[in-house]
């Protein structure tokens, strides 16, 4: 497992710690439904829940977090040449333990957070299609605990042969 090792001043690398866990177990389960509102629409909604224990301390495992819900909505206009989606995911809660210089364990809590990604491709000639997206539009994450990539766009050109 990953952990922080310290406190990175602003602009600094962030230090991270691998722990071996001796003993742990996890479980989970995911519900997924989609609907196809109209021949060009479609939703999609799932959860996931994680159980995970470090067998070894009783605890979880650090950095899992137990709840993730995401929603998608999905644009197919085929015959415009056109696809374009959007995604939100909420990650609930997780916890990280760091060693204090007591030797005692600190528990950290990693905050709830919600990402967003958007990506939208239209077709430009038969078999090449221009898209441009972006990812995590909110700027979910924080540097110590949930070291996501931070906002990013991005654009391109297919080609299809």
């Amino acid at each position: 497992m990953a952990t922080p090792a310290d406190d990175a001043a602003p602009g600094q690398l962030q230090r991270f710690t691998n722990d071996n866990i001796e003993r742990a177990s996890t479980r989970g389960v995911e519900a997924l439904v989609r609907s196809r509102l109209w021949s060009f629409l479609s939703v999609d909604m799932s959860y996931t829940y994680l159980f995970s224990l470090d067998r070894a301390n009783d605890r979880p495992l650090p950095g899992r977090s137990e709840h993730r819900v995401t929603a998608r909505i999905l644009v197919e206009a085929d015959e415009l040449g056109f696809v374009g989606w959007a995604r939100g995911s909420w990650v609930g809660e997780a916890f990280f333990f760091q060693q204090s210089d007591d030797g005692s364990d600190q528990t950290l809590r990693a905050q709830p957070f919600v990402s967003f990604d958007a990506r939208v491709e239209q077709r430009i000639i038969e078999h090449v299609s221009a898209f441009v997206g972006i990812e995590n539009l909110f700027g979910a994450g924080d540097a110590v605990l949930v070291p996501l990539l931070p906002r990013s766009a991005y654009a391109g050109i297919n080609g299809r042969y």
